[in-house]
């Protein structure tokens, strides 16, 4: 063969490879984004699901607003209206309620102990801001306002109990139970559950593919209003073939416990779930009762026209492995109020940790930047220190050999923005150092920082600089770059009522919002931007920060504590131990709830005579949160 053409046929061949190998890499590219596409505009299935923004003014919602979620959740759209304030989707897929109440926290509380309720602030969503309470919080959100109808209580000495003689009743107008059947006594055969409603709840039926091996019990007779009622409760554990029946209780209606059997699985126990059930490995070793045993009996005991009363009996009835041919009864859907009680702070030590508190914010929002040559361009540099957000206040520093710059930014990102972009590059021919002030307050933030944008409710969450006010209308002509784009939030000037120029953008996914970052940081868009740091909650509190609260930024020195002082600080009861134990606690109760239960973690504020905190509010459904639960040992 002639060696040119060889030589060419070569080339040709290399041509070819390079050519396959370039669109095969193309065709990748153009697959990860179709699969991208597909993710975005996937169907979901019908599960409940929330709301992406809560539309409260100044992110504050109501003890009557949350009475109204709570209402709805329960109820449905057909016996009460939706929420005012956010959007519950498919709220017949919704399988419990449950509620979370700590006495004696307040938002104040939260975030000074921000570190320590790792599980609280990574596992919820959704966060809000909640009035100071009322004498009586709980009768405030659940809708049963206790009424004073006759007798002078006021004249009673204080701590005394209301004598047989004090008229007080309840107003259960409002109650879910008389909402759902009224006020007239109802038959026993009015409250069943239906066939459907007993497929809604996931009880297991006769035919079903995950009860092949369920008994039935002998209840097949026909139900009357004068069927006789059994409270049933089951206690569970969990093994390596998933949770399994530890204690089973039956109590016949007059009060009389016809059966409290312990009982033992049958496979390897891997956690006794002690806090939840009280039984330990000691109390179950010596018991040698089987769950066909408990069957055996649970069959003998009830008549044919039994009817099963209790809370979650579908998870009762799953743990027994019995089939109940609509025999079920349940008086309500499935809502549960959890309540704990701290010890309350003493109202100097409150005061202090509130002033404390907002001045570290302050701080953290503070930058110094320099050293700059002494005939730098000030105009420029404060161009170019904007560019990363509003600016609350810029002064010059002219305490050290060469100028430096003190900058307060409005938004805790910008003053990250800031450090990130400028910290050890050329500015005006000079390499300058950004940083934050060093102060006792300020110690941790680079922590506090990193956690803070884990939060469940940043992730997803991206802050931009530099937005034009058709920023919004540019961005939604081109929606097609920026799939799962849930919300758009643009903050205005409290007193002109302009827009600021910046925003957050609140994604579906990070990962849509980590291309949306990347897309809006290039040269078409040429914005500066980073992901969220501070909800939007958090922001409406911080503006109302007090100028007495205020420092000037910069070190603080203070008389280090005795030997006994700090080892008094390290015990097991400082706050700080408790608040990280208590969001543990939190934490495995969280874990034990089934998929599809709306939960609310309520921290009420506080109020005495020496002043009112606002409380806090967390949310989020099981399902729709489980992508963001952190791993209880972190």
């Amino acid at each position: 063969m002639d060696p040119e053409r060889e030589r060419t046929g070569r080339h040709l061949k290399k041509g070819r490879k390079r050519r396959r190998a370039r669109n095969t890499l193309v065709g990748a590219a153009e697959a990860r984004r179709a699969r991208w596409d597909l993710e975005e505009r996937q169907p979901e299935a019908k599960k409940a699901r929330l709301s992406t923004i809560l539309f409260a003014e100044n992110c504050e919602v109501t003890h009557d607003q949350l009475c109204e979620l709570l209402k709805y959740a329960v109820l449905g759209k057909s016996s009460v209206p939706k929420p005012s304030w956010c959007q519950l989707f498919h709220q017949n897929h919704l399988n419990n309620v449950v509620v979370f109440v700590l006495q004696g926290m307040s938002q104040l509380h939260f975030y000074r102990f921000y570190l320590e309720f790792g599980f609280l602030r990574k596992a919820f969503r959704h966060k809000f801001r909640l009035p100071p309470p009322s004498s009586n919080f709980l009768a405030d959100i659940t809708g049963l306002q206790k009424k004073q109808i006759m007798g002078d209580l006021s004249k009673m000495v204080e701590g005394s109990l209301p004598s047989a003689g004090s008229k007080v009743s309840i107003n259960l107008l409002n109650d879910p139970i008389i909402q759902k059947y009224g006020s007239k006594k109802v038959g026993l055969t009015r409250c069943l559950l239906t066939k459907e409603e007993m497929k809604t709840f996931h009880f297991p039926l006769q035919g079903f593919p995950d009860c092949e091996n369920f008994v039935p019990t002998k209840c097949n007779g026909s139900i009357t209003d004068n069927s006789p009622l059994f409270g049933l409760d089951c206690e569970m554990c969990l093994t390596s073939k998933g949770r399994e029946l530890t204690r089973i209780s039956l109590v016949a209606e007059g009060g009389c416990c016809v059966m409290d059997e312990l009982v033992k699985p049958d496979n390897k126990i891997l956690d006794y779930l002690t806090s939840f059930s009280g039984i330990t490995k000691k109390i179950l070793n010596p018991v040698t009762t089987k769950l066909k045993d408990v069957q055996r009996h649970l069959k003998a005991l009830l008549p044919p026209d039994a009817v099963l009363v209790g809370h979650s009996l579908d998870l009762d009835l799953r743990a027994l492995k019995v089939l109940e041919q609509a025999r079920v009864e349940i008086p309500l859907f499935p809502f549960s109020i959890v309540q704990f009680s701290f010890e309350p702070f003493s109202p100097s030590l409150t005061e202090e940790m509130n002033k404390r508190m907002r001045i570290k914010w302050t701080e953290m929002s503070t930058i110094y930047a320099g050293p700059f040559s002494k005939t730098c361009n000030l105009r420029a540099l404060k161009r170019l220190f904007k560019s990363f957000g509003s600016i609350r206040s810029m002064t010059l520093v002219l305490e050290t050999h060469q100028p430096h710059l003190c900058i307060q930014y409005e938004v805790l990102e910008a003053a990250q923005l800031a450090i990130e972009s400028l910290d050890g590059i050329l500015v005006e021919g000079a390499c300058i150092k950004v940083q934050r002030p060093v102060t006792e307050l300020t110690l941790d933030c680079n922590t506090l920082v990193n956690e803070l944008e884990q939060d469940s409710e940043n992730r997803g969450t991206i802050y931009l600089s530099g937005v034009s006010e058709t920023f919004k209308e540019h961005l939604l002509q081109q929606s097609n770059l920026f799939l799962g784009l849930e919300a758009v939030i643009l903050p205005k000037d409290l007193k002109s009522g302009k827009q600021k120029r910046y925003c957050f953008l609140k994604f579906k996914t990070f990962g849509s919002a980590q291309r949306a970052l990347n897309i809006l940081k290039g040269k078409d868009w040429k914005l500066k931007g980073r992901h969220a740091l501070t909800p939007r909650h958090l922001h409406a509190w911080l503006r109302g920060l007090p100028p007495e609260s205020r420092r000037p930024p910069g070190v603080r020195v203070i008389p280090p504590p005795s030997e006994q002082q700090a080892l008094q600080a390290l015990k097991v009861d400082h706050p700080k131990i408790a608040a990280w134990r208590w969001g543990r606690k939190i934490g495995k109760l969280y874990h034990s709830l089934g998929p599809g239960t709306l939960c609310l973690i309520l921290l009420p504020g506080t109020k005495s005579t020496h002043g009112s905190f606002s409380g806090l509010g967390l949310m989020g459904i099981k399902d729709e949160e489980e992508s963001t639960t952190p791993n209880m040992c972190s």
